[in-house]
C-alpha cells in the first residue's frame, strides 16, 4: 500500500521562545501481513512502513529538512483478546539542509499488553539525538 501525509504544527511564543509554524509532508509505502493463525485462538499481524519526509519550518529562523521514517509494528491476540500484545518501533532521521545545518534522529519503542480484555499495561520510551553540523 501507499502512505501520503501532511501535517501543520504551530508553536505560539512563550517567554523567550519565539513562535513558529511547521509544515511536514511525507510519502512512502506500507506492507502488512497477518491474520488468524488458529481461528478463535491465535491471531498475529505485522507491518512495516517506510516514508520520506520534507519538513519546512517558518518563523524567525526558517529552515528546510529532509529525512526518512521507518516504523515496525507487530501485534498478536490469544483467545480472541483474552491476552494481547502489541509492539511498535519507530525511527526518524531528519537533516536540516539550510543554515544552521543539523541532524536529528528520534527512536521510540512502545509495548502494550492487554489482559482479560480490560486490563491495559502500556510502556513506551523515546530517545532523541541532535547534532549541529
Amino acid at each position: 500500500g501507499g502512505l501520503v501525509g501532511f501535517g501543520v504544527t504551530i508553536n505560539f511564543p512563550a517567554g523567550s521562545i519565539p513562535g513558529s509554524q511547521q509544515l511536514s509532508f511525507q510519502a512512502g509505502v506500507i506492507a502488512t501481513v497477518g491474520g488468524s493463525i488458529v481461528p478463535g485462538v491465535l491471531s498475529l499481524q505485522g507491518s512495516v512502513s517506510f516514508a520520506f519526509l520534507l519538513v519546512i519550518t517558518l518563523g524567525s529562523s526558517p529552515s528546510i529538512g529532509i529525512g526518512c521514517q521507518l516504523t515496525i509494528s507487530v501485534s498478536g491476540q490469544l483467545l480472541s483478546g483474552l491476552l494481547g500484545i502489541s509492539f511498535t518501533a519507530q525511527a526518524t532521521g531528519i537533516v536540516t539542509v539550510t543554515s544552521p545545518q543539523s541532524v536529528q534522529a528520534t527512536f521510540s519503542v512502545s509495548v502494550d499488553i492487554t489482559v482479560c480484555w480490560f486490563l491495559d499495561i502500556p510502556f513506551s520510551v523515546t530517545f532523541q539525538y541532535t547534532q549541529s553540523l
